[in-house]
């Protein structure tokens, strides 16, 4: 089964923006969130994709689409952020709080079930968790990819709907092979 979904939660129930007469946005601070969820079979062993996370940002790059990963590095680079950044781990055999993986820093970790929660170390119009989730299904393991953005003011918001369709062509793809990538 290979599933996404796009949901977009109003946390205040209805309230999204008051516009003003002359065409002033005032927004209200963390209103809305987007998440991008994304779901494939593991056709590998549940340990060998905890090991493709792990390495995220790493020799195998991001799984999918490395040229637009380093521009967008490079884009953030020139935003005054950290770039490409590098993969450091505190134990090679096991993601820490605080692990960097290129792009991305481990913001929480929790071994059963699997799941793994990243921000982005890049510089963004609001914030960012992607998580990773292993989990077990009908006898069948399944690796669940979710993306949740909470804008920032109007230019989160322009961003978000500009970039959403190169996020799921770019996070699609790197599910799907993080779910299916044996290095032997």
């Amino acid at each position: 089964m290979v599933g996404f979904t796009l949901h977009k939660q109003n946390v205040f129930g209805g309230l999204l923006n008051i516009v003003s007469i002359i065409g002033i946005v005032k927004d209200i601070n963390q209103a809305m969130a987007f998440t991008e969820h994304y779901q494939y079979p593991i056709r590998i062993s549940p340990q060998q994709v905890q090991k493709n996370i792990r390495n995220l940002g790493g020799t195998q790059g991001y799984y999918f689409a490395p040229a637009l990963w380093r521009l967008r590095g490079a884009i953030d680079k020139l935003l005054g952020g950290i770039g490409n950044g590098s993969h450091k781990l505190q134990k090679a055999d096991r993601l820490s709080v605080g692990d960097q993986l290129g792009l991305w820093v481990v913001k929480a970790v929790e071994l059963e079930p699997y799941r793994v929660q990243l921000k982005p170390l890049a510089k963004l119009p609001g914030e960012v968790v992607l998580t990773f989730d292993i989990v077990e299904h009908n006898g069948e393991f399944l690796l669940i990819m979710k993306n949740r953005y909470q804008p920032s003011g109007l230019w989160g918001r322009i961003y978000w709907y500009l970039s959403l369709p190169l996020h799921q062509w770019i996070f699609r793809g790197m599910a799907r092979n993080i779910s299916r990538f044996d290095k032997g």
